[in-house]
């Protein structure tokens, strides 16, 4: 072969370059990997030329930050399987362009593009499962083409597209199982918005509209499963006992839901069945009934306004239980019932006090930072407790019992900072398998050689482990080299 030829078969080679499948790129332009073609953040007006007529597929293609307006006829490869067009000035798709694709095309996303009307060359397409619009403005939806895609459309994400009203062309995707009509402007659901799609919607989520209760639309849906509704405005819960369908998950975060006991009468059709609920961010002033609620094992109700919580009734099943951010004064009197709860997160209220009755039994973390905590005594803390993560930091503490610790032979970790303390807790030296101390942030503290006893705790840590100074010194310090000259 001569030094020509050799050329001309090595470029091939490289332009070609023949994937992980045995498939070829169809674009010089682009990165190919197995069977994806990224043409990203190229200066493209338009799709580049393919390089061969002979291209089996099946792609997926990504076209993302380009300068393309056209897709002309003949431009894509065939045998497409996925197709993404994502920040690219694209006003039209012309008619025939996706004719070799026709029967492959599963999955397509428009995402900022600029065309308002959904082209009408996706009346070509006879298998396509998924359809994302995103971050675009359409204003022609096309009764067409969605009445043709409802024939086989199974996803649908509508996202940040300036809907002010539901889509009505809904009702031609006869097979929906999953919806998304997310960040837009939504504040009202027709009646009849789901019922030809009814027994088919297993997931919905309808986050960040402007939705101000549970729509009466909900109570056709037979199947649903997994339900979005966080970050609107809703304040009326009440039609979620319509729901037919089973009900696993519920997303119900950043609204402004604030009558507990009608929240717990709404859930009570799916006490066996829903297993995750997130209520955090709302207005809520009790901890709701949800002891019915047997397969919940995680539970965030932080960032309420719970500011009673004198009786719980919470699942019994409950192995984590987040009350960040309320207005409690104290910890509930019968904590000490939720057996199975080892992570109990309590900061950022105004808890004064604490006592080891109140503690689940089996607590393993907890976090109590940002309380009114002033002292801690010989009974803050349960008999042969479990418990090996403990954060009080920013408390306005000032006193420590020298048998605070007793109870606490497991503790590891323990986080004490920004507090009023001027002198070291002489109770750390019963903490007897601490290796991580936090006392930073406690400007009066003073280390003396009536604390030399802490030497056998502190003094055997990793140096990293150990964070605070009394005076100008670090504790690790005092402990290593000064405290060996106390008498």
């Amino acid at each position: 072969m001569d030094r020509t030829s050799l050329t001309v078969a090595i470029t091939l080679f490289v332009c070609l370059r023949v994937s992980t499948n045995g498939e070829q790129c169809p674009y010089k332009e682009c990165t190919c990997t197995g069977a994806n073609v990224a043409c990203e953040d190229l200066d493209l007006s338009t799709v580049p030329p393919l390089l061969s007529t002979n291209l089996s597929g099946p792609f997926v293609l990504v076209f993302e930050n380009t300068q393309i307006t056209t897709i002309e006829a003949g431009s894509l490869p065939p045998h497409l399987m996925n197709l993404e067009l994502s920040n690219n000035p694209i006003t039209t798709i012309d008619n025939s362009a996706f004719i070799e694709s026709a029967a492959t095309l599963q999955t397509m996303t428009f995402s900022s593009v600029a065309f308002s009307r959904i082209p009408d060359a996706l009346l070509q397409i006879t298998n396509l499962a998924s359809l994302a619009v995103l971050d675009s403005t359409i204003t022609d939806w096309n009764d067409n083409v969605m009445k043709h895609l409802g024939t086989t459309l199974l996803v649908l994400e509508l996202d940040n597209i300036n809907l002010k009203t539901w889509p009505e062309w809904i009702h031609y995707l006869v097979h929906l199982t999953d919806l998304k009509v997310v960040n837009n402007f939504i504040n009202d659901i027709p009646n009849d918005a789901f019922d030809t799609i009814a027994s088919s919607l297993n997931s919905l989520a309808l986050y960040n509209n402007y939705l101000v209760s549970i729509p009466e639309a909900f109570k056709s849906l037979s199947s649903l499963q997994m339900l979005y509704l966080n970050d609107n405005q809703i304040t009326d819960v009440r039609n979620l006992a319509q729901i037919q369908g089973p009900l696993f998950s519920l997303t119900l975060s950043n609204n402004k839901i604030s009558a507990a006991n009608i929240l717990s009468q709404s859930l009570r059709p799916f006490e066996l069945t829903l297993f995750g609920i997130e209520i955090n961010h709302n207005e809520l002033t009790a901890i709701p009934d949800l002891s019915f609620l047997e397969g919940i094992t995680n539970l965030d109700l932080s960032y309420n306004n719970i500011f009673s919580a004198s009786q719980l009734s919470l699942p019994p099943t409950l192995t984590s239980l987040d009350l960040d951010s309320n207005n409690l004064r104290s910890l509930p009197y019968n904590m000490s019932s939720l057996s199975h709860v080892t992570n109990l997160i309590l900061n950022t209220n105004f808890i004064t006090e604490i006592n080891g009755i109140d503690f689940p039994p089996q607590v393993i973390s907890i976090i109590l930072a940002y309380n009114l905590i002033t002292e801690i005594t010989d009974t803050s803390f349960p008999d042969n407790s479990n418990i090996e993560e403990l954060n009080i930091n920013d408390n306005p503490l000032s006193k420590i019992s020298p048998l605070a610790f007793k109870n606490l032979p497991h503790l590891n970790l323990l986080q004490m900072r920004n507090t009023k303390l001027t002198r070291l807790p002489i109770s750390l030296a019963l903490a007897t398998n601490l290796d991580n101390f936090d006392i930073s942030g406690t400007f009066g503290l003073v280390c003396t050689c009536e604390e030399k006893s802490l030497g056998s705790v502190i003094g055997t840590m990793n140096s990293d482990n150990v964070k605070g100074d009394c005076g100008l010194t670090s504790v690790y310090d005092f402990f290593v080299t000064l405290s060996h000259f106390c008498p």
